[in-house]
């Protein structure tokens, strides 16, 4: 009898055992499957992480870019840099008010100039407590850009390009140290690799009002664009210019008050440097525009 007993104790012991173990196994199986979902909510949440990273970088990037001056499109180089001043850039649509577009010797940016006349500005009228005043309204800049200092001048005699009696308005983004200090560079422009275009000024001032050696830069192999616009409308009259790329047997229409505008196109297929000029002797300023040259390295 008393083995039977001790019998029924193991067994009786052996099932709370194995009950026991049964629990523990379920708890283990419910801890691993919380712990695979805290795991995966946590990999989703990090992605969620590195989503809004990525789109802050690109707000970031695209706010820096908004709080510097860039060329816009259809800008071209009016003149070379002038030591403590810059280059002219603008679009020749939009002269002479502007906005022009002044460019260190390193290619940046560094001011806005417009040129007005007391006939050209827009008359703002203000109220105050002793009376309306007048202002003059400017083009707004771009959001973010922060202006150093403003440059005004009286030009009585005007200047060239514009030979009547104006302001000159400069608004630097740089500081009058830095604008002391600009230089000039080597009259060239340098653009990269595959296809490429210019816009190229011609008038009785030379290319881009350059007078004397007017450099493109290309690479052998690219495929090259060059639109000549006539610059002659601050003449009374017509002043016509024939382009002529001998080296590659292209010569332009006449460019001219009707005809404003000639775009010509080749492969840049050896290395070395190719003229072009005006082959119309009797223009004016014919003696400025045979100094144009075509880089290929």
């Amino acid at each position: 009898m008393k083995k039977v007993f001790a019998l029924v104790a193991v067994v009786a012991a052996i099932l709370v055992v194995g009950t026991a173990c049964g629990v523990a196994q379920e708890d283990y199986e419910a801890v691993v499957a919380e712990r695979d979902s805290a795991q995966a909510e946590f990999q989703s949440v990090e992605g969620e992480l590195q989503s809004v990273k990525a789109e802050f970088q690109s707000v970031k990037s695209e706010l820096d870019t908004m709080k510097s001056l860039t060329l816009p499109e259809g800008a071209v180089q009016l003149s070379p840099v002038i030591p403590g001043h810059g280059g002219h850039w603008a679009n020749p649509a939009q002269m002479p008010l502007g906005p022009i577009y002044l460019v260190d010797g390193k290619g940046e940016v560094v001011a806005i100039e417009y040129m007005y006349t007391k006939d050209m500005m827009q008359e703002v009228s203000i109220p105050t407590p002793e009376g309306p005043e007048v202002f003059m309204a400017l083009q707004p800049l771009p959001v973010g850009v922060t202006i150093d200092h403003v440059d005004v001048s009286l030009a009585l005699h005007g200047h060239e390009g514009f030979e009547v009696p104006h302001w000159d308005l400069h608004m630097y983004v740089i500081t009058q140290e830095e604008k002391a200090a600009i230089q000039p560079q080597q009259q060239e422009v340098a653009l990269p690799q595959e296809k490429v275009s210019f816009r190229v000024v011609v008038s009785h001032d030379g290319f881009n009002d350059t007078q004397g050696e007017f450099r493109l830069k290309v690479q052998k192999g690219q495929e090259v664009e060059i639109t000549f616009i006539y610059g002659d409308n601050d003449l009374s009259y017509n002043n016509p210019h024939v382009i002529a790329i001998r080296a590659f047997g292209i010569r332009t229409g006449i460019l001219d008050q009707e005809n404003p505008e000639a775009t010509v196109r080749f492969t840049a297929s050896d290395t070395g440097e190719i003229r072009f000029r005006c082959t119309l002797g009797m223009c004016e300023g014919h003696d400025n525009l045979l100094g144009g040259i075509i880089v290929i390295q």
